[in-house]
């Protein structure tokens, strides 16, 4: 969480020529009437207006301009990208451990490395682990009164270069799987919702075919955190896809209107 006190992190991270968006107090929510990282900036004056105007807003990061990749590794609950890394490392690709790291304040890693490469989000690529060239929430941001942090006293100067292995991690498949035959059983809903997302809209009816998309999800029970995270994907695959604010509220009121609806 930053306030007028302890703003100088924001603004090193500006002095090194990264790029910084503002998010609401004690979320992951960009801050109203701002566009997620689309709005970032490495303009001080714009830096400085943001925390005047929320001064303990958390701070969001935009990794593709600034050059950056992140190994999200969630260590908690069901989803522990523990076992995942013990995997990586019997063959051979281990994560470095004298990079840049900080821990979230669910206890999980953030391992931060120089990549340049556009803007994207790869969710769950192994059991507990994303890989984002998009955006993070960064130090010294705060969630329920836990921060992130920097281990081992390191800084951004300590950022290594992302592994080979990674690298190749993220290059596209250099031929599409060639689907050529139709299943030869009865499509049912959630066969239908998959077309539906993966297939998407017309730029003009883009909020409200998301919205529909987050109802048919919800419908299924699935877990919010996994509607979410479809949601973005679907959006994601529109040509002209709806800003981080966009999808949010959709989001946000939909799940309240299910929650209404159980009680």
């Amino acid at each position: 969480m930053i306030d007028l006190q302890c703003e100088l992190p924001a603004f090193h991270l500006l002095d090194r020529g990264f790029q910084v968006f503002p998010l609401s107090q004690n979320s992951k929510v960009p801050l109203k009437d701002t566009h997620g990282y689309l709005s970032a900036t490495s303009e001080h004056e714009n830096l400085f207006d943001w925390i005047v105007r929320e001064p303990k807003m958390n701070l969001g990061l935009r990794l593709d301009t600034s050059n950056l990749l992140v190994v999200d590794v969630d260590l908690h609950g069901d989803n522990n990208g523990r076992e995942s890394l013990i995997k990586l490392s019997k063959q051979g690709m281990v994560m470095p451990s004298d990079t840049y790291i900080e821990r979230t304040p669910n206890n999980g890693l953030h391992y931060f490395f120089k990549y340049q490469g556009k803007a994207t989000r790869k969710v769950n690529v192994l059991t507990g682990i994303d890989i984002l060239t998009d955006f993070v929430i960064v130090s010294p941001s705060e969630i329920n009164g836990k921060r992130y942090k920097a281990v081992d006293q390191r800084t951004f100067e300590d950022v290594k270069p992302a592994p080979d292995w990674l690298v190749e991690m993220m290059k596209p498949n250099e031929k599409p799987i060639q689907v050529d035959f139709q299943l030869p059983k009865r499509k049912k809903y959630m066969g239908k919702l998959i077309d539906e997302l993966m297939t998407g809209t017309e730029t003009g009816n883009r909020n409200d075919w998301l919205t529909q998309m987050a109802g048919k999800l919800f419908w299924t029970g699935a877990d919010p955190k996994a509607i979410y995270n479809l949601l973005t994907i679907a959006n994601n695959n529109l040509t002209e896809p709806l800003n981080d604010k966009e999808v949010n509220v959709i989001f946000r009121s939909i799940m309240r209107q299910e929650r209404q609806a159980v009680n």
